[in-house]
């Protein structure tokens, strides 16, 4: 008892017991095969998933490649780490990318979200109204800001704009916005006002300095 016969001779062998010399130790457990005459050591169960093997880990019997805790990016606009355990790589979230990271079609909203954002389309809803509106996705969306100014003499509420800003009073040289004077019409084209500064009067349809002696229309 306790081995088997081989050519005429009684070998020590103990059928089934454990051994790790078999061709897939990495992968699969090892037992003692008793049948050829002599102890084997053979292939036998596979060992439990996630266990570590060259370059990865064990799954169903074979070692598969896996990079445990190597980043990568379960979304567009997610961050992760690898996770070998299951036996596969697996991305696990571990966090969000920054709001205006670009994303297919968009910017990520920094919670994990990819929102729809065209970086300088035109847009209406800027603050200034004698600006041009262009959106911005720095923010993590859509956000329409200032621009570049609207040509001087535009419309804007209760004026008109000069150098991109809402002038209520008169403007001279078609830039300069007069504080505290009233807006009329004046000139050839009605463009300016008739109610300047004392020591200013309107030429060509603007307020100019130092012509006293013409009258406003």
């Amino acid at each position: 008892s306790g081995g088997v016969c081989n050519a005429g001779t009684c070998n020590p062998c103990s059928q089934g017991s454990s051994c790790t010399t078999n061709p897939n130790s990495a992968c699969r457990n090892g037992y003692v095969e008793c049948g050829s005459g002599s102890g084997v050591c053979t292939d036998g169960s596979n060992k439990v998933n996630g266990t570590p093997c060259l370059g990865g880990v064990c799954n169903s019997g074979t070692c598969n490649p896996c990079n445990q805790n190597a980043p990568c990016n379960p979304t567009a606009c997610t961050i992760g780490e690898i996770e070998c355990t299951s036996g596969s790589p697996v991305c696990d979230p571990s966090g969000n990318q920054p709001p205006g990271f670009a994303c297919p079609g968009g910017v990520c909203n920094g919670s994990g979200s990819c929102v729809a954002c065209s970086p300088g389309a035109a847009c209406t809803t800027n603050p200034n109204p004698c600006m041009t509106g262009a959106i911005s996705c720095v923010s993590g969306g859509p956000v329409c800001q200032d621009d570049v100014a609207k040509p001087n003499l535009s419309a804007c509420p209760g004026g008109r704009c000069a150098a991109g800003a809402c002038c209520t009073g008169c403007i001279s040289s078609g830039t300069t916005c007069r504080a505290g004077t009233t807006r009329g019409f004046c000139g050839q084209n009605g463009d300016d006002c008739d109610s300047c500064p004392t020591d200013w009067t309107c030429q060509g349809g603007y307020c100019e300095p130092g012509c006293g002696q013409f009258a406003c229309q």
